[in-house]
């Protein structure tokens, strides 16, 4: 079968890291690790076999912490030295800025499960992260426009609770602050069948949403008395 024709897939590998790499993170050379493209069977098992560091990258964002368990090694602290030092390489500020960029990446490749996931890594690694909360409230939201979520409603819920767990201040775009406060009114509207006007949330949301078309969106949905995701989701 032509590698063009084949589905990336995740799998653990024996990869040979570029030795610069390696000495980066303080790994060895050639390590088992999670590899996720159209080639990640190769080294699976067998001698160890180069991977370009982007399959490793999204291969750990969608693996992180998870290896053999009976080589009784940490997992975590070695993807969380690879990931510090891919950061470095790439230029990134941080890991958690580094995840999001794999996860937008993923999106934009119409993976959108896996860039959920990434996100997810992202904050596992740095809860208080207000730009990962973001995108993943995001990636939830496109989740249940594609139909991709077989149980939207308690997606809607994980959206009302990221969006409770805000900080005061938002760095983000003007557009990601409508989205994002567009999904959490929607949920909170799913929910309760009301929105409290009064909650310090709702009102933090409607500023988000000020002068945004979504927020007629919004209005119609509460004249109407009920939650048509199907319509609301015609937002992309």
């Amino acid at each position: 079968m032509a590698s063009g024709s084949r589905h990336p897939r995740l799998a653990w590998s024996q990869v040979t890291l570029d030795s610069a790499l390696a000495r980066l993170a303080g790994v060895e050379t050639a390590c088992m690790l999670p590899i996720w493209s159209d080639r990640a069977d190769e080294g699976v098992p067998g001698e160890p076999v180069e991977h370009d560091t982007t399959d490793l990258l999204r291969g750990l964002s969608l693996a992180f912490g998870e290896g053999p368990e009976e080589s009784g090694r940490d997992w975590a602290a070695v993807h969380s030295s690879l990931l510090v030092a891919l950061a470095e390489v790439r230029r990134f500020d941080n890991v958690d800025a580094l995840l999001r960029s794999v996860a937008l990446d993923f999106r934009r490749d119409g993976y959108r499960r896996e860039a959920v996931a990434a996100v997810r890594t992202a904050l596992r690694i740095r809860p208080d992260s207000q730009p990962a909360r973001c995108q993943l409230i995001i990636g939830l939201w496109f989740l249940i426009c594609d139909q991709l979520e077989p149980e939207p409603d308690v997606r809607l819920s994980e959206i009302r609770s990221l969006f409770e767990g805000f900080g005061e201040a938002s760095g983000e775009t003007a557009r990601v602050r409508e989205l994002v406060a567009f999904a959490y009114l929607v949920s909170v509207f799913f929910e309760e069948m009301r929105i409290d006007e009064e909650v310090t949330f709702v009102r933090r949301a409607r500023e988000w949403l000020a002068d945004s078309p979504l927020a007629g969106r919004l209005a119609d949905m509460q004249a109407a008395g009920y939650v048509d995701l199907g319509r609301l989701c015609a937002v992309e």
